[in-house]
């Protein structure tokens, strides 16, 4: 079985503030049991908040998380997980949220090399003031910055817009919408202009944005993040996804998936 690859050193991107609890920290998904983990709460957190319905079961990955760059990060209070975030590369078949913003992101691609997509956030709800949200994000900034990321976007609720611009300097890129994988749940398109953003972060904050990812070691060249063979899931992982339906995938996502990865349906081994 061939393993995922993952960095062999991957620092805390952001450390807890005095109000954090002790033993919380943030990392990449390593295993697949956390991977599974991850996948678990975020379905148990859009339950409770209505975004999924209650008879929602099946733990869904899209298919841009299997794309070279793509990952889940996760904060773990010392074994409990907390909280988790994605992030998304984009490929051949795009960030998830083509499907409600396509036209915004298409403008960041034009204006940008290399964009990405943040989502998937999820905070249990008795830690959600302890600044969890905060580090999920300064872990996905910098990833962003490590993988040579030039803008990430993300789709929010309104409700949120003043947080994401106040704190991360996102701004938003166009009109509120309904989002059908939400339940029709209202969202609305930011983007961070990350050539920009170390400086005018500096300017806000006095701190340094680059920062985040300057103790990251990366055993891999993002020079041509395409032919990468940096990928987060394993085979195994993908073909099992595809049998239990976690991942769902038709036309030009198939053919993606399938060159990135063999997903021959097999039987699953006893684990």
């Amino acid at each position: 079985m061939k393993t995922t690859a993952s960095p062999s050193r991957f620092a805390t991107l952001a450390s807890p503030s005095p109000r954090t609890l002790a033993g919380l920290s943030v990392d990449l998904a390593h295993s697949r049991l956390d991977r599974q983990r991850a996948l678990e709460l975020r379905r148990d957190v859009y339950r409770r908040k209505g975004l999924l319905r209650e008879n929602a079961l099946t733990l869904q990955v899209l298919p841009q998380a299997c794309a070279p760059g793509s990952a889940i990060f996760v904060a773990k209070e010392h074994d409990q997980m907390v909280g988790t975030i994605t992030f998304y590369m984009d490929s051949a078949i795009g960030l998830p949220m083509d499907d409600v913003h396509r036209e915004e992101v298409d403008e960041m691609r034009s204006r940008f090399a290399r964009v990405a997509e943040v989502g998937g956030l999820a905070v249990l709800e008795d830690r959600r003031c302890v600044g969890i949200t905060m580090m999920l994000y300064q872990a996905a900034l910098g990833w962003a910055l490590s993988t040579h990321a030039q803008c990430l976007v993300a789709c929010v609720n309104p409700s949120s817009r003043r947080v994401y611009s106040r704190l991360l300097l996102f701004e938003v890129l166009g009109e509120c919408k309904r989002h059908p994988r939400f339940l029709g749940a209202p969202s609305i398109p930011i983007g961070l202009d990350l050539t920009s953003a170390p400086t005018r972060y500096r300017e806000a904050t006095g701190g340094e944005l680059d920062g985040l990812a300057c103790n990251t070691h990366l055993p891999y060249t993002f020079g041509h993040l395409g032919s990468a063979q940096y990928r987060q899931w394993s085979d195994d992982e993908v073909s099992e996804m595809i049998q239990s339906k976690q991942l769902t995938l038709a036309g030009d996502e198939q053919l993606y998936v399938e060159r990135h990865y063999p997903t021959t349906p097999r039987a699953c081994s006893p684990r």
